[in-house]
């Protein structure tokens, strides 16, 4: 795999520490609204958000990698004011399109298995917390701890059958990759922050993450050797009865 990249995302939402603001600076913070209604402190408003991602390798080294991409996990405004907080608690990603590894078959021992790129979330890394930084009109949902591996692996076989010939015990489940996974995350430098852009209705209009990372800053890969630049679009509602979740000012 070398260098190929892809994530996701994307994020949805996460709990970060609260610093202490002056009482001016916290009324100015963004906030969540839930269908028109401001959200109730520490009230956790349950989250989906689904669609399309594409990264690309800064250098480039491979060319652009695209999944569809899914994550649930809750949104809340704090106890005492501060920006709109949350967890991404799952995430997931299918039908990815990747040349190095185009979706088929492939042939180990005597057996065919089908292979598939995938970017899988270690689930010790979840939930992955998220904050809303920036003004309104130009709010942005950071999410911090995002780790993820991409890679190609080989469904239905797994490493302990490959090293061991058989897969017994807890814990000897793990997939088996064709190539070495590629491990990406977050940092102090290398974001995961796409812009919010509120919607308008419950239906065809829900609220949307727009990722369009800078160069050099999106998330770090490989131990350093590239950057994984996110574009695309994930749409956002309240998972009860499709809410319309917008980011206002109080």
């Amino acid at each position: 795999m070398g260098k190929k990249l892809f994530t996701w995302l994307a994020p949805l939402l996460g709990i970060v520490a609260f610093v202490a603001l002056p009482a001016a600076a916290q009324a100015a913070s963004p906030h969540f609204y839930v269908n028109g209604s401001i959200l109730a402190e520490t009230e956790k408003e349950p989250i989906i958000a689904w669609g399309r991602l594409t990264l690309e390798s800064e250098p480039p080294a491979t060319k652009p990698v695209t999944c569809e991409n899914a994550a649930g996990g809750f949104i809340e405004n704090p106890s005492g004011g501060g920006a709109g907080k949350g967890q991404t608690t799952r995430f997931a990603t299918w039908n990815c399109a990747d040349e190095e590894c185009p979706a088929g078959k492939v042939t180990i021992g005597s057996s065919e298995f089908e292979k598939e790129f995938e970017v899988i979330s270690p689930p010790q890394d979840l939930p992955w917390p998220s904050e809303l930084i920036g003004p309104v009109g130009k709010t942005k949902l950071n999410s911090t701890g995002v780790v993820v591996t991409l890679g190609c692996y080989a469904h239905a076989l797994t490493k302990s059958e490959i090293e061991k010939g058989s897969a017994t015990g807890v814990g000897e489940n793990e997939q088996f990759p064709l190539a070495a996974p590629v491990r990406c995350e977050t940092t102090a430098t290398h974001l995961q922050d796409p812009e919010n852009v509120n919607g308008s209705n419950q239906g065809n209009l829900q609220s949307t993450l727009v990722f369009n990372q800078p160069a050099g800053s999106g998330l770090t890969c490989a131990s350093g050797a590239v950057t994984g630049r996110t574009t695309g679009t994930l749409k956002t509602m309240g998972y009860a009865s499709s809410a319309l979740v917008t980011v206002k000012t109080p």
